[in-house]
């Protein structure tokens, strides 16, 4: 059976991340806004150790991201950027030797997603502050792998190598932003689920439309609901 687990940051979605780049043990394919230096090493360390590693920038050198492809490339990892000036590439998609597929909402840098030294998670861990973001990670589940494969060696087709003037880019970014620490602060939410009741939708006109469907599917069962009460 399909198992999700639901991860809050700055809770504990480093934490489950970071264990799920170290267990990698044949490839990681990754498409990501901005991986900076708290996450860089993942992947370095992945494709020192043998790891086909796959990554997938916006086109911006800032945050992290010239550094980052200029070290994964040394290691021996691929990388490519997607974007322009204009036009952003806002991926967060992880796939995991293929088999465990992490979508969320905030970037690999410390300020989205920090994580216990321990790489332990509430209660345990003291409370961390960061961005409150969301982090799904499935594994098992056919159609959702295959979907997830499928749209990012689509995006990897269309993207480019990385700029020329990356490197000569700062090696490194600036601090990270000061944010709060929120409260409560809880830990990942796993659970089995029916592989009927997971699916992944990536594009910007798919996801409104499935979003829109949703709304109309809630709105029809509300009339309907009420009609039942008169």
């Amino acid at each position: 059976m399909p198992e999700l687990t639901c991860a809050l940051g700055p809770d504990s979605a480093g934490a489950v991340l970071t264990a799920a780049l170290r267990r990698a043990t044949t490839s990681i394919d990754a498409a990501v806004y901005e991986v900076g230096p708290s996450y860089r090493w993942a992947f370095v360390d992945a494709a020192r150790r043998g790891r086909r590693v796959r990554l997938l920038l916006d086109a911006h050198a800032s945050d992290g991201n010239a550094a980052t492809a200029l070290r994964v490339e040394a290691a021996g990892g691929a990388c490519r950027v997607l974007g322009t000036d204009k036009r952003a590439s806002h991926w967060k998609l992880l796939a995991v030797d293929r088999r465990t597929i992490a979508v969320g909402s905030g970037n690999l840098i410390w300020r989205d997603a920090p994580r216990d030294p321990g790489g332990r998670v509430p209660p345990d861990a003291q409370p961390l502050h960061g961005t409150r973001e969301w982090w799904a990670v499935v594994e098992h589940h056919d159609g959702v792998e295959n979907t997830a494969l499928q749209a990012f060696d689509t995006a990897w087709r269309e993207s480019s190598p990385p700029p020329a003037r990356w490197r000569t880019a700062a090696p490194d970014v600036a601090p990270e932003a000061a944010v709060g620490t929120p409260r409560p602060q809880v830990a990942p939410l796993v659970l089995a689920v029916e592989r009927s009741s997971l699916r992944l939708v990536t594009g910007a006109a798919e996801v409104a439309k499935e979003l829109v469907d949703v709304l109309v599917r809630a709105s029809r069962r509300r009339n309907s609901a009420s009609c039942g009460d008169t």
